[in-house]
């Protein structure tokens, strides 16, 4: 039932300040073609394309302007940013290279 509310959504307002260790809230709204608008901080901009995928703020006052501004994001962007850089297969790879890294460190 939540990917249906999500789905149906016009956006995910994600106002999170704290960090994240990954956003899957907002890979789950993307993925079902939900645009994001959030702050500026932390991981969102690694997860979401200001503009294309969603849209980020530098504070609170900006989500009101994001709001009124969610329609010029397309929703099939949202999924295909998924796709490209978040199925099963590519995090797997993704995390490979960087286990890898840290062992070779050590």
């Amino acid at each position: 039932q939540v990917i249906n509310y999500l789905s149906n959504a016009k956006a995910l307002i994600f106002p999170v300040r704290g960090c994240e260790a990954f956003g899957s809230v907002v890979i789950e709204s993307l993925a079902v073609g939900t645009p994001v608008i959030g702050l500026d901080n932390c991981t969102l901009p690694e997860l979401v394309t200001n503009q294309k995928t969603g849209i980020l703020v530098k504070n609170k006052h900006g989500l009101e302007t994001a709001i009124s501004q969610i329609n010029k994001i397309k929703r099939s962007a949202c999924r295909q940013q998924v796709v490209k850089n978040f199925t099963f297969d590519k995090m797997i790879d993704k995390y490979e290279t960087l286990y890898k890294k840290v062992i070779k460190q050590k």
